[in-house]
């Protein structure tokens, strides 16, 4: 099912920071958002390893926030280690992988706002 656009509300194709722009490509139509296709990530070898605390279990807008200091990029840690439910993937102890915040920046978040029109 598409999510319909209120014109009074901005869409996260709008947002230079929101996975619709930067995790994928995403079909716009006149009035509602189309298909989304993820966008694979590569591993580098100069990655964080993070290890999951105890009050960030489920939350990766927390662990977002302690490695880039915004939790907007929650997204990325979800998608970078393909997680698909974060209550059981995001656990204590659970490491997963992060890019540094320079390739965040250079790397990841490079893509202008939008997506691929379509009538």
């Amino acid at each position: 099912m598409a999510l319909s656009i209120n014109d009074l509300h901005s869409n996260s194709t709008k947002n230079r920071n929101s996975r619709l722009v930067q995790g994928g490509s995403t079909d716009i139509y006149n009035n509602r958002l189309g298909w989304w296709a993820k966008r694979k990530f590569e591993k580098h070898d100069d990655d964080y390893i993070v290890m999951v605390l105890e009050h960030e279990q489920g939350r990766p807008d927390l662990i977002s926030y302690r490695m880039y200091n915004k939790a907007i990029y929650a997204w990325v840690v979800l998608q970078y280690n393909s997680i698909v439910d974060p209550e059981v993937e995001l656990t204590t102890g659970v490491e997963i992988i992060l890019p540094t915040h320079a390739r965040l920046l250079l790397d990841i978040i490079s893509k202008p706002v939008g997506g691929n029109k379509t009538i």
